[in-house]
């Protein structure tokens, strides 16, 4: 029998997992492309500002990724940011979020 404080963390996860479930349904490019370099990070260990470093790419350039003012990455940057994980452009654009959603126009 799952005691009463059991119950509302199961029940509070159930609708985190909702919460996330329709934050994805409606997420942006932009909204993706953060996740997806704040993931890579994540996996690999290193900050956003190690990431700029690595990529040869501004703080700027990418601090305005990451707090969604620039919302289309040039193809340019993108690139830059996947030679800096050693990675492809298509690796990098390669995951859930970008493959299985329609975006929102921003």
């Amino acid at each position: 029998q799952i005691g009463e404080e059991n119950y509302i963390i199961v029940a509070f996860g159930k609708i985190l997992n909702i919460y996330c479930d329709l934050r994805r349904i409606y997420m942006t490019y932009s909204d993706a492309i953060i996740k997806r370099l704040s993931d890579l990070c994540a996996d690999r260990g290193i900050t956003i500002n190690r990431l700029a470093t690595l990529s040869g790419i501004t703080q700027s350039t990418i601090n305005s990724m990451m707090n969604g003012e620039t919302k289309n990455p040039k193809l340019k940057t993108l690139r830059k940011i996947a030679m800096g994980l050693n990675m492809t452009v298509s690796e990098l654009l390669d995951f859930p979020e970008m493959n299985e959603m329609e975006f929102e126009d921003e």
